[in-house]
């Protein structure tokens, strides 16, 4: 068996500002901030983009 690289889910702590903000806003709309979500939050650019493109929100 392979070993397999964990990727581990940021807190909103553990993201800079403006994917702080958006956390809030998906916090707000779902009432949690799903772990996809949050891993893409590591770049608050990916976040914001992916979140405009799927429709839930960003700027």
């Amino acid at each position: 068996m392979k070993n397999v690289t964990k990727i581990s889910v940021p807190t909103k702590s553990d993201v800079n500002e403006k994917s702080q903000v958006l956390f809030n806003q998906l916090q707000s709309q779902l009432g949690m901030v799903p772990n996809l979500y949050a891993t893409i939050g590591y770049s608050s650019n990916a976040l914001e983009n992916f979140l405009t493109f799927s429709g839930n929100g960003g700027r």
